[in-house]
């Protein structure tokens, strides 16, 4: 079964990570333009909030997923643009997050 294994929430682990990084205080001391400190901030935030899910009735956090990742990291370029549409986890997100209508 999944929960015996050591990877076992490893997905929420990193992301919490890479979130952590996020924060105002841990920006501020990178000593990052204005501009872009308020750009991590907003991305963070609604990161976490698009990874809310509801669950038998239920609100569970840190329900992320690759799209989540993508959403951080993924360059769009020709290559993974079609890929990316096919995808409504990551068209969502991205209109979530940059306001890009991958569509």
């Amino acid at each position: 079964m999944l929960k015996d294994t050591k990877f076992h929430n490893l997905n929420k682990r990193i992301m919490r990570v890479l979130l952590s990084i996020l924060t105002l205080s841990r920006i501020e001391e990178l000593n990052v333009h204005p501009a872009a400190m308020s750009f991590f901030k907003s991305m963070s935030s609604k990161l976490v909030l698009s990874a809310k899910k509801t669950i038998r009735d239920t609100l569970v956090n840190d329900q992320y997923s690759h799209a989540h990742y993508n959403t951080m990291f993924l360059r769009i370029d020709q290559s993974n643009y079609s890929q990316l549409q096919e995808s409504s986890a990551d068209i969502e997100l991205h209109e979530i997050i940059y306001q890009i209508d991958l569509t």
